[in-house]
């Protein structure tokens, strides 16, 4: 990993939360420090071999894993809030599932 990648992220992060907004960690995601190259040498390539880009399949995966992530903070949050009925749930799920 670049060596202000996590100073870059732990400032974004305390940003976000003092400004009372959503924070999602694709560096942790990723797998975190150092995980860059079992992204560009996986098979086949999920990211750049300038270790910074994704490939449109890492695009991808990347974009699935914010969605279920934010899904599933969605649901816990509706759920918190007794707004999300149990047949609306089955259907918020199926779709977080097809994506």
């Amino acid at each position: 990993s670049y060596p202000n990648v996590t100073l870059i992220r732990d400032a974004l992060k305390k940003a976000s939360f003092k400004a009372d907004c959503a924070f999602w960690d694709m560096y942790e995601a990723m797998g975190g420090e150092n995980s860059m190259p079992s992204w560009v040498f996986a098979e086949p390539p999920l990211a750049e071999k300038d270790f910074v880009h994704f490939t449109v399949r890492g695009s991808r995966i990347i974009a699935q894993m914010f969605y279920r992530a934010l899904m599933l903070e969605y649901n816990g949050y509706v759920k918190k809030q007794g707004n999300l009925k149990e047949k609306d749930e089955e259907k918020v799920q199926y779709s977080y599932r097809k994506n």
